[in-house]
């Protein structure tokens, strides 16, 4: 009787017990799994929202350093060739007649003359979703055609600020989108909105992500990476 009741005790699980402990233990992998797919959707799409915030802070930054070199003219060249143009491509003094786009000239290498390439004579604009920079024909100085720079931008805009406080009034959305209401263009024909009375340029930028979120599948939007870039006074 002693021994029956030892091999009794040492008897295995039996098959209920065993079908319960794998429904269990399936209950907690599909759990773990819900979990770790969760936290990975979420890492995945803060990476978005990593990559969209830097691509924004890239677009600005990269337009603000060549808009600050705007009208650099080392050798005090007399003719109005540096500085900032309109908005045709032609790169004359006339009035300027976009928020979105953004023509200028500088002397990038201080010889006193303005060389026709893209170093001398630059253009932005915004085409669509894309940011895209002047190709400038050598022959003539003109814009010959656009090269894409920067992807996924819903708004790019240059707004103007002049010596007396005026400038570019607009209305922000709640997704941070601007509208322009008074544009303020900058005009040689209105005394307070002369080239030589502007004072700075805020650029603003909205950046979408590539892909949806992981997590809650919508673009991510970065609403308004924006700077403030002072100019210098010779803009004509």
């Amino acid at each position: 009787m002693t021994m029956l009741r030892i091999i009794r005790n040492q008897a295995g699980m039996s098959l209920m017990e065993m079908l319960l402990a794998i429904t269990i233990g399936s209950i907690l992998g599909i759990g773990i799994m819900q979990v770790f797919k969760a936290n990975s959707a979420l890492f995945s799409g803060e990476k978005k929202v990593a990559e969209t915030y830097a691509g924004a802070r890239n677009v600005v930054g990269t337009l603000s350093r060549q808009v600050r070199q705007l009208g650099y003219n080392p050798t005090a060249e007399s003719t109005g060739l540096f500085g900032l143009k309109d908005s045709t491509g032609n790169f004359t003094t006339n009035a300027i007649s976009s928020n979105s786009s953004i023509f200028f000239t500088m002397d990038d290498n201080g010889d006193g003359a303005l060389q026709n390439n893209a170093s001398e004579r630059i253009g932005w604009r915004i085409n669509g979703t894309t940011v895209e920079k002047a190709a400038i024909d050598p022959g003539t100085g003109a814009v010959s055609g656009w090269l894409p720079k920067y992807q996924n931008v819903t708004q790019l805009l240059f707004l103007y600020v002049y010596a007396d406080g005026t400038g570019t009034d607009f209305t922000t959305a709640a997704d941070g989108t601007i509208t322009i209401t008074v544009p303020a263009y900058p005009d040689n024909s209105v005394t307070a909105h002369a080239y030589s009375e502007l004072r700075g340029i805020n650029i603003v930028a909205h950046v979408r992500s590539r892909a949806k979120h992981d997590l809650t599948k919508q673009y991510i939007q970065e609403n308004e990476v924006d700077a403030l870039v002072l100019l210098r006074n010779n803009l004509r």
